[in-house]
């Protein structure tokens, strides 16, 4: 992650001063330098693409666990009949336990006899498996109930379990990363995305990596210490070389130094300061770069302000604003996200006073991050907070993220210690991830916001146009309160109004505006 330049003339700058630099470098063969760039690019990438393999093993090695518990608790009433009441109440126990299973059933022969949904009086024709491994595996199947969902499952001793064909690679992936799981018994792909060839199974050793470069991409190959499945992942190489680098910087070189190469090499060097580096993130704190912003919550029937979200921004020395997708995610990779998150309490705490001499009924948002959700800290701080602020704890609400709670236990426990002080929690983001109703059932919210990716799809003909009235129901059926981001059409309130969506945020409102436009707008709205 790289800081951004103000000016065109700062970059020019840059490029001159390095360039003028490399006059007095050592004389390089241009081969030498472009196979070191070549090494460290190819480096880069393998790391890139043993990443993306783990992130899917784990998930897949969670599935497994889950199943192997599954199993074992349906084979204690493998004596009884089959579509038994008694049978059909456990697997729909086992469903909504499930953090991986969406469906349970009996089977015979490929006939789905009953499912956690009930007795199929006909049988449903599932048709034949795909493979058999250490389990029949059936790629693909659709239920008449559901035609659009695609599920995998996995059967044994006439028990079938079905798992969302999309869930194998919930997580972001980019579009030019190819992707596969297998059974290293069958040497069979149990799903993929992309182009994945079937002979680069055979490269995988249980509880292995192992990486090599076939066919122009960078394949990594990953298989399980624990359970029978492995994970195949290429990259084009082409990918990993930012544009107009590598080669490009070695001409350059060339020409500016009548065949000093090393020019390569030391813008590398070079920009390692343009790096966003756990030190830099330090200064930002030490220095105070960091500020908040807050974007209005309005009341869909008033339009009236009824809180705002406190968002933190970075502008370093020179003016330049580094975006919150690029920092906070640094921070969190350098473990330093609950030292920004103390430093958002502080400024909130500093700010809320002025706020809330505005109104009475007016709350804050505030965004608590997974490291946040483990931290010992936390509650102290938001005691603090409330403290400073001088205001009841329910004008203050913590937004989290499903991926900030994946410890059911830890998430649990927290969440009550942060309701226990009489602030709300909000699920935020909520359809992003794998979604279901045993993660809203977990734990104890108070509010469901609403992606914005699913608001924007509101009265389009994208897939995701009906989602949103989806997770409206849901809430309401577990009686959430509801909140919709990124609204920003006058189209899009009126139809969260009429669906019963009490609060909204987004640019149609409001931008996000720092602390004294925020008090003058509540004065105002």
């Amino acid at each position: 992650m790289r800081v951004p330049f103000k000016r065109t003339s700062d970059r020019v700058r840059f490029y001159a001063l390095t360039a003028v630099a490399l006059a007095a470098a050592l004389v390089v063969p241009p081969l030498a330098i472009h196979l070191t760039l070549n090494r460290q690019l190819l480096q880069v990438g393998e790391r890139l693409v043993l990443d993306y393999a783990r992130d899917v093993l784990r998930r897949a090695d969670r599935t497994s666990s889950d199943l192997d518990r599954q199993l074992a608790e349906l084979e204690a009433i493998r004596d009884r009949p089959p579509c038994s009441a008694e049978t059909v109440a456990l697997m729909r126990q086992l469903t909504l336990q499930s953090l991986d299973f969406a469906l349970i059933g009996r089977i015979e022969g490929n006939v789905l006899q009953c499912s956690s949904y009930g007795e199929h009086l006909s049988g449903i024709d599932l048709g034949p498996v795909s493979f058999v491994g250490r389990y029949a595996v059936r790629r693909e199947v659709r239920l008449p109930v559901a035609p659009d969902v695609a599920y995998a499952t996995v059967q044994q001793s006439g028990w079938i379990l079905f798992v969302p064909a999309a869930q194998s690679f919930d997580i972001p992936i980019p579009d030019h990363l190819s992707i596969a799981t297998y059974s290293p018994v069958a040497r069979a792909f149990r799903a993929s995305r992309g182009s994945v060839r079937p002979d680069w199974m055979a490269s995988g050793r249980t509880g292995e990596e192992v990486t090599f470069i076939e066919d122009g991409r960078i394949v990594a190959v990953v298989e399980s210490p624990r359970y029978a499945t492995g994970v195949v992942a290429a990259l084009p190489i082409a990918q990993v070389r930012p544009a107009g680098s590598s080669t490009e910087i070695v001409g350059m070189g060339i020409a500016l130094v009548g065949g000093i190469s090393i020019a390569a090499w030391i813008l590398h060097l070079a920009r390692q300061r343009l790096i966003i580096s756990s030190w830099r993130l330090r200064r930002a704190l030490r220095d105070e770069e960091i500020y908040l912003v807050y974007q209005p919550i309005v009341c869909l029937r008033t339009r009236r302000w009824v809180g705002a979200e406190a968002l933190m921004r970075w502008r370093v020395s020179d003016g330049v604003e580094i975006p919150p997708d690029i920092f906070i995610p640094a921070a969190e990779e350098t473990g330093l996200i609950c030292q920004f998150t103390q430093r958002l309490l502080e400024l909130v705490a500093r700010d809320a006073p002025a706020i809330f001499a505005r109104s009475d009924a007016f709350s804050l948002s505030l965004n608590l991050s997974s490291a946040d959700m483990k931290s010992a800290a936390t509650v102290p701080l938001l005691q603090s907070l409330v403290a400073r602020a001088g205001v009841p704890p329910a004008r203050f609400r913590v937004e989290i993220t499903e991926r900030s709670i994946l410890d059911e236990e830890s998430g649990r426990e927290m969440i009550s210690r942060i309701r226990a002080l009489g602030i709300g929690v909000v699920v935020d983001d909520f359809g992003t991830g794998f979604s279901n109703l045993k993660y809203l059932t977990a734990f104890r919210f108070d509010l469901l916001k609403i992606d914005k990716a699913f608001v924007q799809g509101l009265g389009t003909e994208a897939v995701t146009s009906h989602v949103a009235f989806h997770i409206i129901d849901l809430a309401k059926s577990l009686h959430l309160g509801l909140v919709a981001e990124g609204v920003e059409q006058d189209r899009q309130a009126a139809m969260l109004r009429e669906a019963g969506v009490e609060m909204a945020q987004g640019w149609l409102f409001a931008r996000p505006m720092p602390a004294a436009a925020l008090v003058d707008g509540m004065a105002a709205a």
